[in-house]
């Protein structure tokens, strides 16, 4: 299957979108199917999980063409959100990225609205309670469902030492954290970002050889393009406030993690140390400290992985003078030894 193809598949309308566009009402009665598999918990339905392969056909179903095997990759799975459904407020145990293909929106989530338009990609972590309110006859949503385990090894663990950013976005669904965070993201301006995403629906449609791994790599590219925009955006941003940008002070507090303090960054950006604080944690939802034991944390897991030096070495070089306190931050960030860190790579 080839991107023409895939864009022919998705833009006509399916049987069931025709049945809801004309009864609405009928949507909502899938969900109290015992087809749908889900339960009712604390007003809320909660789907069923994990994500095991599947996701092309019944509810979420691409086409009412039935001359496709969608491949079976554990722990991720494709679909296309049906037009015209009413879905009810719900959750569940795995991460939905949820990408506004053509037209537009609108997610509610954790009870706030969300207007998406063309290019949008929303990040549900697992327990938020959401819905997306029924779409039109132009606007085709497309969605990746990922179980935590799957979303871990492709972009929390890839992506913490690639920098400020992206150790960010990863931190913001990590497993350490509460799970009632999503992220959102505007790739309207990135074409490599759609051509992306058309490709790993066409593998998961269409598997050709060795289309697991295909699956994997285009998805860690789709993240990569993910962070670069959400860069950009920020950059734009601080920009346009003829300020220093964000992603420029971050870059400087990775950089000299092991020696900068608040007073000293504020000074060479031109901030008072009060008002840099308040925007860097407006800005990420961390403190400079968080951020800045976040960066010496990532540089000691780099420095295990791609080293032999001696545990009490990358703690120094990290910027610990005391080895108990970075064992006690390594456990907290990583859930393990430092030597136990280094055995697993």
């Amino acid at each position: 299957m080839n991107k023409e193809e895939f864009h022919e598949l998705v833009i006509p309308t399916t049987e069931k979108e025709r049945l809801y566009r004309d009864h609405p009402e009928k949507s909502l009665e899938y969900y109290q199917s015992q087809d749908a598999k889900t339960r009712w918990e604390n007003g809320v339905y909660v789907f069923p999980g994990p994500v095991v392969g599947g996701g092309a056909r019944g509810h979420g179903s691409f086409s009412d063409k039935a001359n496709f095997t969608p491949a079976e990759v554990s722990g991720i799975a494709f679909n296309k959100q049906t037009r015209f459904s009413r879905v009810p407020l719900h959750r569940h145990d795995y991460i939905e990225m949820s990408y506004v293909y053509e037209g537009q929106c609108t997610a509610e989530i954790n009870g706030h609205r969300l207007a998406m338009r063309t290019g949008d990609v929303c990040i549900m972590d697992s327990g938020v309670v959401h819905t997306i309110l029924p779409t039109g006859e132009k606007d085709i949503v497309l969605n990746c469902l990922m179980d935590r385990h799957y979303f871990t090894a492709s972009f929390v663990e890839r992506f913490t030492a690639s920098g400020p950013i992206p150790r960010f976005l990863s931190n913001a669904l990590s497993e350490e954290r509460d799970h009632s965070r999503y992220l959102l993201f505007h790739t309207d301006k990135s074409p490599f970002f759609r051509d992306l995403m058309e490709e790993v629906f066409c593998e998961y449609l269409d598997p050709q050889i060795c289309a697991e791994g295909a699956i994997s790599s285009y998805m860690n590219l789709v993240f990569i393009e993910l962070v670069r925009s959400y860069q950009g955006a920020m950059e734009s941003e601080y920009r346009q406030a003829r300020r220093s940008y964000l992603t420029e002070i971050l870059r400087y507090m990775d950089d000299n993690c092991t020696t900068c303090t608040l007073a000293e960054t504020a000074a060479r950006f031109g901030f008072h140390p009060n008002a840099l604080s308040r925007m860097l944690r407006q800005a990420t939802g961390s403190s400079f400290k968080d951020l800045i034991t976040d960066g010496r944390l990532a540089r000691a897991a780099f420095l295990l992985r791609s080293t032999t030096r001696p545990v009490h070495q990358v703690a120094q070089q990290c910027g610990y003078t005391n080895e108990n306190f970075f064992y006690k931050k390594f456990a907290e960030r990583y859930g393990c030894t430092p030597a136990e860190y280094r055995a697993r790579r």
